[in-house]
């Protein structure tokens, strides 16, 4: 409470300084020097000099207390507006240094005024320029932007004991859920009110579907809680020796928290700063701690990436064995303007890849929106952990409550563990899948159907075991159809297999370029997903 009384008096004070400036100003400047209104000039170098120098807050602020001295002049409401938000500009842009803040300052007062007030605008160019010239003449002692401390700090900030992960780890689980929840809202949008009937009937025809989803959030649960009891506490194994690493770099660990999963892989969470106030980055941080620890380390992609002179808590994890890289290739049905086609390379929990291409019914708008739903719910169920057999079950099962006419979707899934390298693909209604390695290349495919045409659907899983080199290629059916043979898999596997190179794009490219020499024009919506992974 005291706290916030004095965050409020701060802000009180500040108005009032503000203001006080801006009717000095009034005051003792009211007159003309070669047809410049000193005062006008004066008001737009305090508001541009204060929201550089102290941020957008104080900036807002002192715009507000100039264009309340602007309006009761000119008797316009438009002058407080305006100044206020290149105020806060100033502040934002105040990264760019003088010139980018300037530019940003003017470039707003001069779009606002142009817009919604241009009677205000109209004369005002000379006093403007005269304000960013006294901004820029103040030497840069004056003019160093202060540097404000954050007050308010995340309790994922400091987070350091078991317990503490465990929750996180639920926490993470439930986002996963809430953000799913939203993309389910946006698929059902479109419902008549008239279709209440409808829609009732069929929500019963798949409720084997949803009861079976009840059945696979309860493995998820059970999972997390596997995980979450599958981890043990190793901070005090691994704590002296990390602390030595992160003296190297002048770094001061406040908290530290180090689990080590079941198959060995750990992940720490250091809650630290800079002691001279010289930032670190945490790929730095990473290879120092890789060599102390003689384990591969590596920055969480999500976590942050440089650490300063502020408390900060950085989640490393051990590197993969492998990484993959991916090409991809594309060609729009010959006269339309949007492909059919949509694809996804997105990185998974727990080292995992998704590689995926979903193929809509037809081409153009109507074709992508419906690949599109496809892929973004496969992505939300797996990030939230679903496994790929429950998550094309309950991908049908959305598609058919739609209401929609069957609109039939190809769905075309890859997973990769990058840690071991096994492979899992899951085909509904998808062209054929290859698998390179060297000069050999392996067919995988399955005769399922597409979804979103049936209540019932049984997917079929094919598993895999990649190692160094290989290469995934993975198309839509406008590539296989292009070829005018009996064995299209065949021709393309020759084809594949006579590439020497190892560049993922360059694959895909040489395929497209390859399936659209057949026809001369694409035909259908074209699509090459090319992946290879790699030791590190």
């Amino acid at each position: 409470m005291d706290m916030e009384k004095k965050v409020s008096k701060l802000w009180i004070a500040k108005a009032a300084a503000a203001f006080l400036a801006a009717l000095i100003v009034v005051e003792f400047m009211d007159r003309s020097f070669l047809a410049v209104s000193i005062i006008e000039a004066v008001l737009y170098f305090l508001t541009l000099f204060t929201g550089y120098k102290y941020g957008v807050a104080t900036g807002a602020v002192m715009g507000a207390a100039c264009g309340l001295v602007q309006t009761v002049r000119m008797e316009s409401l438009a002058p407080l507006g305006i100044f206020c938000v290149i105020g806060a500009l100033a502040g934002i842009f105040n990264g760019l240094g003088k010139a980018g803040s300037s530019i940003g300052f003017a470039a707003a007062a001069v779009g606002i005024g142009a817009v919604y007030a241009p009677e205000f605008l109209s004369g005002q160019a000379p006093e403007m320029v005269t304000g960013i010239l006294l901004f820029f003449i103040l030497p840069k002692g004056l003019t160093r932007v202060e540097q404000v401390k954050k007050t308010a700090v995340h309790k994922e900030e400091f987070m350091c004991s078991y317990e503490e992960w465990s929750a996180w780890k639920l926490k993470e689980i439930s986002e996963s859920f809430t953000g799913l929840a939203r993309s389910f809202a946006f698929c059902c949008q479109g419902e008549s009110e008239n279709a209440d009937v409808d829609w009732k009937g069929r929500f019963m025809e798949s409720r084997e579907a949803v009861v079976a989803q009840f059945h696979e959030l309860g493995n998820i649960l059970e999972e997390a809680a596997g995980q979450i009891t599958d981890v043990t506490d190793v901070t005090g194994q691994m704590e002296n020796m990390m602390k030595h690493a992160l003296k190297e770099h002048r770094i001061r660990p406040e908290k530290m928290l180090v689990l080590e999963h079941g198959d060995s892989r750990q992940e720490a969470y250091i809650t630290m700063r800079s002691e001279n106030g010289r930032c670190v980055t945490s790929k730095d941080l990473a290879e120092t701690l890789s060599s102390e620890t003689h384990r591969r380390w590596r920055p969480a992609a999500d976590s942050r990436a440089v650490i300063g002179r502020e408390s900060r808590t950085v989640k490393f994890e051990e590197d993969t064995e492998f990484l993959m890289l991916h090409g991809i290739a594309r060609a729009v049905k010959n006269e339309e303007n949007l492909s059919g086609d949509t694809f996804a390379f997105t990185n998974l929990p727990m080292g995992r890849v998704l590689l995926c291409l979903s193929d809509g019914m037809g081409s153009g708008q109507a074709a992508f929106a419906e690949s599109e739903t496809v892929i973004d719910l496969a992505e939300q169920l797996l990030e939230a952990g679903f496994s790929a057999e429950a998550a094309v079950k309950l991908i049908n099962s959305v598609l058919l409550l739609r209401g929609e006419e069957q609109k039939p979707t190809t769905l075309d899934l890859c997973m990769v563990d990058l840690y071991s390298g096994a492979c899992e693909l899951v085909k509904l209604g998808a062209a054929a899948t290859f698998i390179k390695r060297g000069k050999s290349v392996e067919i995988l495919q399955t005769e399922a159907l597409p979804i979103g045409m049936f209540r019932e659907v049984t997917p079929i899983a094919l598993e895999n075991n990649l190692t160094d080199g290989d290469m995934i290629i993975m198309m839509t059916d406008g590539i296989l159809e292009a070829f005018a043979e009996v064995d299209k898999e065949g021709v393309l596997r020759e084809m594949i297999a006579e590439y020497d190179g190892m560049n993922t794009k360059e694959l895909a490219n040489h395929i497209l370029k390859k399936a659209i020499e057949q026809t001369k024009i694409p035909r259908d919506d074209m699509t090459v997903l090319v992946a290879g992974i790699w030791k590190r």
